[in-house]
């Protein structure tokens, strides 16, 4: 698969080793073209610049190029050679959105040729209802861990979890063998929508190494680990 959200899940318990994980990347054809626009967000009236969007380039041979919107929604696609390609975008508080349509059928074709690469490719992607990011100032009703955005992550990732009332909290990333790297939280917490980020060091500030790692989640009864992919 080529978007992480479709990939299988992987059970990781804590002091066993999970093997039989197999990865392989393939080359992917150069070209001198470019695909330029930006995400937005739209929320009632409003369109907003996405950050950290995932937006990738997809051709009849798969995925052919991806990459993360900047700080206002920007991002472009670069290296691509002639062609037609569809554009899908996915991300933390957004609904999965394409250009031009509702679907990967119905998106509408970026065309790279004669020398003139695509400088204005603009998507709208509809706010979600059910992320934390987009709580509106209402209280949560549940203990909640949100999936670390983005994922995999270098050198940074964003760690969203809900307090459905005031509680001790505790989240802490381990390595697959089960071992606390790193403490982000171990103190009380209101209750409320919260997010932290976790920039791949230890509890003694040194850089980790690049692989997978387990983020516990730990308040109000609630037991929640999600998987986070290091790459450096």
């Amino acid at each position: 698969v080529f978007d992480w959200r479709d990939a299988t899940q992987v059970e990781a318990i804590v002091n066993q080793i999970t093997g039989g994980i197999d990865l392989a990347l393939a080359p992917r054809p150069q070209g001198p073209y470019r695909i330029r626009g930006v995400v937005r967000r739209r929320h009632n009236q409003n369109r907003v610049g996405v950050s950290n969007a995932s937006v990738y380039a997809f051709n009849e041979n798969g995925m052919a190029a991806s990459t993360l919107t900047g700080p206002n929604g920007e991002f472009t696609l670069d290296g691509l050679p002639a062609g037609e390609y569809k554009i899908k975008v996915t991300g933390a508080d957004i609904a999965t959105a394409y250009y031009g349509g509702s679907s990967a059928d119905a998106a509408q074709p970026v065309g790279l040729s004669g020398g003139q690469s695509a400088d204005n490719v603009e998507i709208d992607a509809d706010a979600t209802t059910t992320g934390i990011g987009d709580a509106s100032g209402l209280l949560p009703q549940e203990f909640r861990l949100e999936q670390n955005y983005p994922n995999p992550f270098n050198p940074e990732t964003t760690i969203k979890f809900a307090l459905a009332q005031n509680a001790h909290v505790q989240l802490k990333v381990y390595n697959v063998l089960g071992q606390v790297v790193r403490t982000l939280v171990n103190t009380e917490m209101a209750a409320g929508f919260h997010q932290k980020q976790w920039d791949g060091t230890s509890d003694a500030g040194l850089k980790v190494a690049s692989g997978v790692y387990l983020l516990r989640f730990e308040a109000g009864g609630v037991s929640q680990t999600r998987r986070m992919l290091l790459m450096t």
